[in-house]
């Protein structure tokens, strides 16, 4: 009986298993494009149903997520670019302000199909707005 290492898990799966091959193999892709470790991969897997692109979908939600908790519920001035409250992205030209095309424009469906995301940044705002200080003028 030949055994293969799992893409850095520790568990040996044998030639025979086909469906612990396909499970690695799913668990390695979504750990290539999310960097995450073998066992939120597995949680993220499981529950989407073994969906690979679901669970990647879910994962970078989360990640979405705890960075605009993390900007949010800091002290200071929360410093958040038009678009971030629904995943929008420049494909990593963060100095797009002169460029008149399709990488700048603002994506008018995102808010649809961000809904969650949306609706946990303005549940974030709506928390930090009691905490700040009343000025007195």
């Amino acid at each position: 009986m030949r055994h293969e290492r799992a893409h850095g898990a520790g568990a040996c799966i044998r030639d025979g298993g086909a469906g612990a091959r396909r499970a690695a193999g799913a668990e390695s892709i979504v750990r290539e494009r999310t960097g995450l470790g073998l066992l939120e991969c597995k949680k993220a897997l499981a529950a989407v149903g073994g969906d690979i692109e679901l669970a990647i979908e879910e994962l970078r939600n989360r990640q979405v997520k705890n960075f605009l908790t993390t900007t949010m519920l800091a002290l200071g001035v929360p410093m958040i670019n038009m678009g971030d409250e629904v995943r929008r992205t420049q494909l990593g030209n963060n100095n797009a302000y002169c460029l008149d095309n399709e990488e700048n424009w603002f994506d008018w469906t995102l808010p649809a199909k961000h809904a969650d995301v949306l609706r946990f940044t303005q549940l974030l705002i709506a928390r930090r707005l009691p905490a700040l200080p009343q000025v007195v003028a």
